[in-house]
């Protein structure tokens, strides 16, 4: 199985790399439950975890999403890893919105 890197904009404020198989069982596992997408970018695919019950704390980073934000590269079903001047760009973008700590797993 191939690993792929991604960006999860977790909802308390963290900015995590982490690296998952290219799958949608793996972004399900990573955000702890059946998944949607979003449209946050026009270049990248950003899943969040659905949120039937309204259970989820509101995304520091993003108002109005609910969660964790995983995003990763690639188009429709097909999922890739991001370029890392995309994955550097968005990390730099959201740690300068709301000054952030930049983490690693």
């Amino acid at each position: 199985m191939r690993r792929i890197n991604a960006v999860q904009l977790c909802a308390d404020g963290r900015i995590l790399s982490v690296w998952l198989d290219s799958t949608v069982e793996s972004i399900r596992d990573c955000l702890g439950g059946p998944v949607d997408t979003i449209k946050l970018f026009t270049d990248c695919l950003t899943f969040v975890r659905r949120d039937t019950r309204n259970e989820l704390p509101e995304n520091k980073q993003i108002p109005g999403v609910y969660g964790d934000v995983l995003v990763t590269g690639g188009h429709g079903s097909y999922i890739i890893g991001l370029p890392y001047v995309k994955k550097e760009n968005i990390i730099k973008m959201f740690k300068s919105k709301i000054g952030v700590q930049h983490g690693k797993t």
